[in-house]
């Protein structure tokens, strides 16, 4: 069962990138290792998205001694970090219409039969539509 909650939280690639994209373009000389330790996953599965990035040619691998490298974005990095971005604001912004809607639908059946009070508990993004939505 932890592995399903693993998989059902888990980023998908396109928000894996822009979480390394947003990264690096914070920390140049950030290591693969505190990646790893910032995003929670395996050093190896890090190793693998900094390789795919820079064949896509999104970063730029750079040298620093001792046995340090940085990364760098390129101007393909930078747009493709712009495109993440507008496409995850707008599913997010979608979703949050769609759940404006549901609960909307959901608050007004329960008032049609006979519920007159509406008791709210723990603190999400859910609650505050919620919230908002009443």
């Amino acid at each position: 069962m932890a592995q399903d909650q693993y998989t059902l939280f888990k980023p998908s690639d396109r928000m894996r990138d822009l979480q390394f994209l947003e990264e690096i373009e914070q920390n140049p000389r950030v290591s693969q290792r505190e990646l790893s330790n910032t995003f929670g996953i395996a050093l190896g599965v890090t190793n693998a998205c900094i390789k795919r990035m820079a064949r896509r040619g999104l970063i730029r691998l750079r040298g620093f001694p001792p046995r340090r490298i940085a990364y760098y974005l390129t101007p393909k990095g930078f747009t493709e970090k712009t495109k993440l971005t507008l496409h995850f604001l707008s599913y997010n912004i979608q979703h949050c219409a769609e759940m404006k809607k549901l609960i909307s639908k959901k608050l007004l059946e329960m008032q049609r039969s006979g519920v007159s009070r509406v008791a709210f508990y723990g603190v999400s993004d859910e609650m505050e539509i919620a919230y908002i939505t009443l």
